[in-house]
């Protein structure tokens, strides 16, 4: 049976108790709430955080450190990444886009 019910889990399917499908090595931009929470709830499910950034900095840091994560002060992805998540404000995505 296929399992895929909580936020910890998102990525954590299973076929039955005893195996697992597929880890992830994770990149998150932002270092918020929403990125602390999936951050851990990812880890708690099995995958790797690889690297965690944000425009701050210290917060960056501070996820990163707390699930072994590397830090990085600009945008790049460490080379094994696989999915990258993009959890930054609106406001920030508006504003990065090109105007006409």
């Amino acid at each position: 049976m296929l399992h895929t019910n909580t936020v910890s889990n998102v990525f954590h399917r299973t076929i039955d108790d005893s195996s697992t499908v597929a880890t992830y090595n994770i990149s998150f931009i932002g270092a918020g709430n929403v990125a602390e929470s999936l951050c851990h709830g990812l880890a708690a499910a099995g995958h790797r955080i690889a690297s965690v950034a944000s425009k701050g900095g210290e917060s960056a840091r501070l996820l990163a450190d707390s699930t072994g994560a590397e830090w990085r002060k600009d945008l790049s992805l460490p080379p094994d990444c696989d999915i990258v998540i993009l959890a930054v404000t609106d406001n920030v995505v508006c504003s990065s886009r090109k105007k006409p």
